[in-house]
């Protein structure tokens, strides 16, 4: 099953968790938003019945197709025994990461280390583990495009239909303590680009909860003479079209037989039915991160190895379910701080903000990297490197850059240094003043704790 039975309001275990003044037998934050249902269950039948049907030997594959291309015009879909609405947790990410990485060259065993600054935008992380719904991104261009709502109880009814609402059981929060807790082989990028784990600083992180609507549909499957059993369909539902469809795949030939009606990626798993992806964006299903790496080479195209590498580790199988044990463990009585500064609201005012601090801090990256790179003594390093690339998370997405420094307007070096040092210190000044009011609390907190520890 892609999710097993769902509880329709929060576990007891779940109920040690510091609340805002909001009051929710669903979800204990105001800073909580939904994605409204725009798939009716029917529309959720016409779209999932003829992958059903496919998947499961039904019977009834001319009425499938004809309310897959036809939706609304009479004609009845292979039926599944059991369809539900529910609402699956998820966390966008904006942050702003530094930390010290090692390069090393294939003709040469020299490591050469260098601080470099990360910086993402509209990252995914799931709020659940269970899997496999767990090890996939909901997250995609189009969704982003809709409008969330501020979570209230009344859209747990939403058509007249009943939503199951799963609840958030990991939050982003631990993020550091993990990638600091890596092993230095786990922390191999690529070939000659390491991460020193010991050295991530989060200098940045806004995390917004969401809520994404799909429809799970249950099909029973007869490719067996005599024997059935069940499979499960899901489809997004924050579209009347349903963007894409994941389905188990029915084990043996006739299963692998199956998936290759459609264009299709496929999410294996081991001792558990793989999982197949159906429609547009279903390249994604597999795309957490949205890294843009600012450092003084990134010839090599750093960001893109850096997302793959996050997005590899991200779904791989039973990765959110050791995140959540390890640091949110109900039997050891860990849970989400509602009240923690950095869950921030999916809102255009709190994003916008957000998102401005952080383009500045690109801005501000991108001279301080030129200014060192000038003041070099070493003229084998002066060629910028930078690589913007927001947005973009394929590899093939981005180009290799490289080139001489020009001279500016004619200044001579040591001029040309002067006049941009002066700039970066009026970026790094407009950035101050464009710092969010929570995360200037959450600095002086920080700092209030960790010199408070030092006394003790």
């Amino acid at each position: 099953m892609l999710l097993p039975p769902i509880h329709r309001t929060l576990p007891k275990a779940q109920c040690k968790r510091r609340y805002s003044s909001h009051v929710s037998k669903f979800y204990p934050s105001s800073k909580t938003r939904a994605y409204p249902f725009q798939m009716t269950k029917d529309q959720a039948l016409s779209k999932l019945g003829l992958v059903g049907n496919v998947l499961g030997a039904g019977d009834n594959f001319w009425g499938s197709l004809g309310a897959f291309v036809l939706p609304g015009r009479g004609f009845t879909p292979y039926q599944p025994k059991s369809i539900q609405a529910v609402y699956l947790p998820a966390w966008f990410i904006d942050a702003e990461v530094q930390a010290h990485v090692w390069e090393s060259k294939r003709e040469s065993d020299d490591s050469v280390k260098q601080t470099v600054t990360a910086f993402t935008s509209n990252s995914y992380m799931p709020g659940f583990s269970i899997e496999p719904l767990s090890r996939i991104s909901l997250n995609c261009d189009a969704l982003t495009n809709n409008d969330t709502v501020p979570w209230s109880d009344h859209l747990s009814v939403q058509n007249g239909e009943h939503i199951i609402c799963q609840p958030f059981t990991v939050a982003p929060l631990a993020l550091r303590d993990a990638a600091r807790s890596l092993s230095l082989k786990q922390a191999q990028i690529t070939e000659g680009f390491r991460l020193d784990p010991s050295s991530v600083d989060v200098q940045m992180l806004a995390a917004y909860p969401v809520l994404i609507p799909v429809w799970l549909a249950q099909y029973e499957q007869h490719w067996t003479p005599g024997q059935s059993s069940t499979l499960t369909l899901c489809v997004e539902a924050w579209n009347r079209w349903g963007p894409r469809v994941f389905a188990e795949v029915p084990e043996g030939a006739f299963g692998a037989a199956t998936t290759q009606f459609w264009p299709v990626r496929m999410i294996t798993s081991e001792g558990a039915p793989d999982t197949a992806v159906y429609g547009p964006y279903r390249e994604e299903t597999q795309e957490f991160a949205n890294m843009n790496l600012l450092c003084k080479s990134d010839s090599k195209n750093r960001s893109a190895r850096l997302n793959e590498w996050i997005n590899n580790a991200a779904g791989r199988q039973n990765a959110i379910r050791s995140y959540e044990s390890r640091y949110y463990s109900q039997a050891d009585g860990a849970t989400i701080d509602w009240d923690d500064l950095r869950i921030r609201e999916f809102s255009d005012e709190e994003v916008s903000q957000n998102r401005e601090y952080l383009s500045l801090g690109t801005h501000v990256s991108m001279l301080r990297n030129i200014v060192d790179t000038l003041s070099s003594t070493d003229e084998h390093s002066k060629v910028i490197a930078v690589s913007i690339n927001f947005g973009k998370k394929k590899q093939e997405d981005s180009t290799e850059s490289g080139s001489s420094l020009p001279r500016l307007g004619g200044l001579q070096e040591e001029d040309a240094v002067k006049f941009l040092k002066a700039q970066l210190e009026k970026a790094q000044e407009k950035r101050e003043t464009k710092r969010p009011e929570w995360l200037t609390e959450w600095i002086n907190r920080t700092r209030t704790r960790s010199e408070d520890s030092k006394e003790h």
